[in-house]
This record gives C-alpha cells, sequence and structure tokens, in this order.
C-alpha cells in the first residue's frame, strides 16, 4: 500500500497529484510507436494480400496510426492530468478509463471531422479502441506490479 492510500485510510488528505511534462511526452510517445508499428505492419500485410508495393503503403498507413495516435493519446494525456488535478482522490484505475474515454470521444471526434466529415464516426470509431487500450495498460500495470511483487518475494527467501 503507497503512502497516498494510506493517507487516505487514515482520513488524511492525498498528496498533490505531480505532473512530470518527461513523464507524460514519454507516455504518450510509447504509445505513438506501438500504434505506428501496428500501423506499418497491418500497411504492409494489407498491401502483399492486394499485390500492392508492400513499403510504399506501410509507411502511409503507418504515419496515419501516428497521428491518429497523437490526437487520442495526447488528449487522454491531457484529460488524466485534469482529472488528478481536480480530484487527486480518484482511483488510477477510474481515472485511466475516463481519461481513454474522453481522448476516444474528443480524439476521434476531432479525427472523424477532419478525414471524413462526420464527428460522430469518429468518436464510435475511436472510443472502444481507446477503451481496449485502457484496459491493456490497466492489465498491464497489474501483471508488471504481480512480476515485481514476486521478484522481491524470491530476494527476501534467498536471503
Amino acid at each position: 500500500m503507497n503512502q497516498q492510500q494510506n493517507n487516505l485510510n487514515n482520513g488524511e488528505a492525498p498528496e498533490p497529484f505531480q505532473v512530470s511534462i518527461k513523464d507524460q511526452v514519454d507516455h504518450l510517445s510509447n504509445r505513438m510507436l506501438i500504434s505506428a508499428l501496428s500501423g506499418a505492419f497491418l500497411g504492409g500485410s494489407h498491401a502483399i494480400f492486394r499485390g500492392n508495393p508492400a513499403p510504399r503503403a506501410s509507411i502511409q498507413v503507418s504515419v496515419s496510426f501516428a497521428l491518429a495516435a497523437t490526437a487520442c493519446f495526447g488528449i487522454e494525456r491531457g484529460s488524466y492530468i485534469l482529472l488528478k488535478k481536480i480530484d487527486n482522490s480518484v482511483k488510477d484505475e477510474n481515472a485511466l478509463y475516463a481519461s481513454h474515454a474522453a481522448g476516444g470521444v474528443l480524439g476521434g471526434g476531432l479525427l472523424g471531422g477532419i478525414y471524413q466529415r462526420r464527428v460522430f464516426g469518429g468518436a464510435l470509431l475511436f472510443t472502444p479502441i481507446m477503451m481496449g487500450a485502457a484496459y491493456g495498460e490497466i492489465q498491464f500495470r497489474n501483471w508488471k506490479h504481480e512480476k515485481i511483487k514476486e521478484l522481491m518475494r524470491k530476494k527476501h527467501s534467498n536471503l
């Protein structure tokens, strides 16, 4: 249990949420890289299936995925910071789901409006994708914490 959870259990005010720009940019760039690599793979696969030149299609889809990730995850990071600044007692898991939903609705709406002239269609497309990303992020975080606990138990049992 971390210090902030201890403070909440003792009735004390939670510590103020600290924003590190470096961490936020790192978080955003990781998601953009994952999206760009996914786009490169899917674009190349589709081009090979169609019999078209794979490198060109791969690069085009990769850039498109990276731009979409920038719009959605950029808004997600902004809404996460805003949510935690407004109410730091919100559980991290709930804040992640809420911020990813906001990123899907607002970023998807922005992308849908720019590329298709259908704001609602873009929001409907990207919101479930962003909610899936939030679920995956939470599952990865939980898995990482369990692995760290397991390694710490092994380390302390060998001493």
